[in-house]
């Protein structure tokens, strides 16, 4: 039940945000009655301290300007009602400066664009991860050549071989190497990337052949199987 009226107020503040011409008016309204009644009340008691009871009222109810604002900002949400304004007012000054507006739109479409990409990118791959079973578990070594300064390179095939004998933190190994192959097809070759990989590669990222078989281990060998 509370939460339901907590919901009926906050329509009913979003209604007088969209309805500013007719909470005028009924502020306006509402403090000229308070306003009379005060001046009244003076009247009655004779304390009015000038010819003009109306004026003595207005200085006793205090700032008339100011108590309108805190009503509306106590019957509406302010922050909705500035952000309409500044809309309103960036319309019109684009409106009135037409190349200035194409070219910060195209700036907007360029940044939001931008950075909707690298949210993609970073999503996919930092944030969701690799699409594999248990992609927390795979890890890629990368060998290091020591020249002037340590560079990153990848390994030998036998580097691949000796660390995967000798290793014991991991529960295997494969290698790859990204490679350009030429798919011959029936209409004409075509160009495709590739990868180069070692047994277990498949197993290892948990991903079977739609067709057939993968290679066997005994088929994993630098001349083929023996």
């Amino acid at each position: 039940m509370r939460m339901l009226t907590t919901l009926v107020a906050v329509m009913r503040r979003l209604t007088r945000v969209f309805g500013r011409a007719r909470l005028d008016r009924e502020i306006d309204d509402e403090l000229a009655f308070h306003l009379a009644m005060r001046q009244a009340r003076m009247a009655n008691a004779g304390r009015h301290q000038s010819h003009d009871p109306a004026l003595d009222a207005r200085r006793r109810f205090g700032n008339v300007t100011s108590i309108k604002e805190q009503t509306r900002d106590m019957w509406t949400f302010p922050s909705v009602e500035s952000l309409f304004q500044d809309v309103r007012y960036a319309l019109r000054t684009l409106r009135r400066a037409p190349a200035f507006s194409v070219v910060a739109v195209l700036a907007l479409a360029i940044g939001i664009g931008a950075n909707s990409a690298i949210f993609s990118l970073v999503n996919a791959v930092v944030l969701r991860g690799m699409p594999y079973p248990d992609a927390d578990r795979l890890v890629l070594l990368i060998g290091n050549v020591q020249r002037d300064v340590i560079e990153r390179r990848g390994n030998s095939y036998p580097d691949h071989l000796d660390w995967r004998r000798d290793a014991r933190s991991f529960d295997d190994m494969a290698a790859y190497e990204s490679i350009t192959a030429t798919l011959n097809s029936v209409d004409a070759p075509e160009r495709r990337n590739a990868e180069a990989v070692t047994s277990p590669y498949f197993s290892l990222i948990g991903v079977a052949p739609a067709i057939g078989r993968t290679f066997r281990p005994d088929e994993d060998a630098a001349n083929g199987p023996a």
